[in-house]
C-alpha cells in the first residue's frame, strides 16, 4: 500500500511597486502538454505568458503524474514516487527547472517578483525522514514567524529542511511548517523537492505549487548577513562578518569543523538586536593546530529561538598550496570550455563541471593534468544554462567559477 505524504508549496507571484506587494493575478496551471515527458508546457498561466516545467535531475525518485488540478485549478500538483533508502543521511529528490516564455513568440519573460512559499514541510512522524526543499540562487530567503524549518544558506542554494515531527491540518494560516524564498527579475529558477533519511519502498508524495499572492508571508529574516570571512592571523583564525540589518536578533554562534561535515560550537557573539545600519562582528579562534584546514559556519539565532545557517568558509592549511583558476573562456560557451590555472596545488585536487544543485557532469583529477596549467572540457551536449567550474583539493580548498552554456 502506498504511503502518500503531501507537501504544499505555495509559489507566490506578485509585482513590486515602491517595494510593496501589489495585487498580482493568479497563475493557472492546467492541462500541460509534452513531447518527451521531460519538459511540460502550461499555456497562458497568466495573460501572455507560458510556464515551462522541466525535470533536470533526480535521485531515487521518479514522476508518477506531472499534474493533478482536480483539487485546485490554479495549482501545479505533481506526484513523486520514491524508492527505498536505508540510511539516515540518504537523500531522494527530483530537480525541476521552471521558466517563463512569451505565449506568442516563445521569447524569455522575466517576472519582476516571485516568492516561493513552502508549506507543510514536516517529518514522517516516526523520525525516519525529514522533508527538504532547495531553491537555486540568486534568491533571498525570508523568515516566517513561528516556523520550525531549518534554513541553510549554501553557496549554490537556499536549503530548507523540516524537523522529524509530522503536523496535520497545516495550511496558509499556520506558519509552523512554512518557509519562504524570494526572487527578483527572474526568468528561470530551479527547485529540488525531496526527503532526507530512510524511506520505505513505494512511497508517493504529492506536492502543490500555487502561484498566488500571500502578502502576510512577506516577513524579513531577523538578520541580513554579508561579508562572512575566515582568515589566518597571528597563529589564530579570525572569523569576521557584517550585517546590514537586524530585527529581534539574539546572538551568533560560531561553529568549526576539521572535515567540513561534523561541526562543533567554538564560541558565540552577542548580536546588536535591532539595527538598520552596518554592524561589524569578529571572533578569534585560538584553538587551532598548525597546518590544519578548518571550516567555519555561523548560526544566526533570533530571540524566539528560530535560527538559520550561513554558508561555510574555510581557512586552508598553512602549508597547502591552492589551485587558482586564472580564466575560464569563452564565457558563455557553446561547446569547448577552456580553463587556465595560474597556480597548481601540490596536493591532489579535482576539477568538476557542476550545475546549480551540485550535479557533476564532467571531472578531471590533477593526476590527469600531468602538471599542465591548461584544461579543456567539451560541453557540446550540455543543456543551456548556468554552470560552475569547481576546484576541490585534499587540503580543503573548494572554489567555484561561474559560466554560461548557450
Amino acid at each position: 500500500m502506498k504511503n502518500t505524504i503531501k507537501i504544499i508549496i505555495l509559489t507566490v507571484l506578485s509585482l513590486i511597486s515602491d517595494n510593496l506587494f501589489a495585487q498580482a493575478p493568479y497563475l493557472r496551471f492546467r492541462k500541460p502538454t509534452t513531447n518527451d515527458n521531460v519538459s511540460f508546457k502550461f499555456a497562458h498561466v497568466v495573460s501572455g505568458t507560458d510556464a515551462i516545467i522541466s525535470i533536470v535531475g533526480s535521485r531515487n525518485a521518479s514522476i508518477s503524474r506531472i499534474d493533478d488540478s482536480s483539487s485546485n485549478p490554479y495549482a501545479w500538483q505533481p506526484f513523486i514516487n520514491y524508492g527505498r533508502t536505508n540510511n539516515t543521511a540518504d537523500t531522494s529528490y527530483i530537480d525541476f527547472s521552471i521558466s517563463f516564455k512569451n505565449s506568442s513568440n516563445g521569447n524569455n519573460v522575466s517576472l519582476s517578483k516571485l516568492s516561493l512559499c513552502i508549506v507543510d514541510l514536516d517529518g514522517s512522524g516516526s523520525g525516519s525522514y525529514r522533508e527538504m526543499v532547495a531553491t537555486s540562487k540568486p534568491s533571498t530567503p525570508k523568515g516566517i514567524t513561528g516556523s520550525t524549518i531549518s534554513a541553510i544558506n549554501s553557496i549554490l542554494n537556499n536549503i530548507f529542511i523540516s524537523g522529524t515531527t509530522s503536523y496535520s491540518n497545516i495550511d496558509t494560516n499556520n506558519f509552523i511548517a512554512m518557509a519562504q524564498v524570494d526572487y527578483a527579475n527572474v526568468n528561470t529558477f530551479t527547485i529540488r523537492v525531496g526527503v532526507v533519511g530512510r524511506v520505505s519502498s513505494a512511497t508517493t508524495r504529492q506536492s502543490s505549487f500555487y502561484f498566488k499572492p500571500f502578502n502576510s508571508l512577506n516577513l524579513v529574516l531577523p538578520v541580513k548577513l554579508i561579508d562572512f570571512n575566515a582568515t589566518a592571523a597571528d597563529n589564530n583564525n579570525l572569523i569576521s562578518w557584517k550585517t546590514t540589518s537586524e530585527e529581534n536578533a539574539n546572538r551568533f554562534e560560531v561553529y568549526k569543523s576539521l572535515n567540513g561535515v561534523d561541526f562543533e560550537l567554538a564560541g558565540e557573539v552577542e548580536a546588536a538586536g535591532f539595527s538598520q545600519t552596518l554592524q561589524s562582528y569578529a571572533f578569534t579562534d585560538a584553538s587551532i593546530a598548525e597546518n590544519v584546514t578548518v571550516f567555519y559556519r555561523l548560526k544566526l539565532i533570533d530571540n524566539d529561538g528560530s535560527f538559520s545557517w550561513s554558508k561555510i568558509v574555510t581557512v586552508a592549511a598553512t602549508n597547502a598550496n591552492t589551485t587558482k583558476v586564472q580564466s575560464v573562456y569563452p564565457n558563455p560557451t557553446s561547446g569547448v570550455l577552456n580553463i587556465n590555472f595560474s597556480q597548481l596545488s601540490e596536493t591532489n585536487f579535482n576539477v568538476q563541471i557542476i550545475d546549480a544543485f551540485g550535479k557533476v557532469y564532467q571531472q578531471v583529477n590533477s593526476e590527469d593534468l600531468n602538471g599542465s596549467s591548461n584544461l579543456s572540457f567539451d560541453l557540446t551536449e550540455l543543456n543551456t544554462g548556468i554552470y560552475f567550474v569547481k576546484v576541490s583539493s585534499d587540503c580543503g580548498q573548494s572554489d567555484l567559477t561561474k559560466f554560461s552554456k548557450n
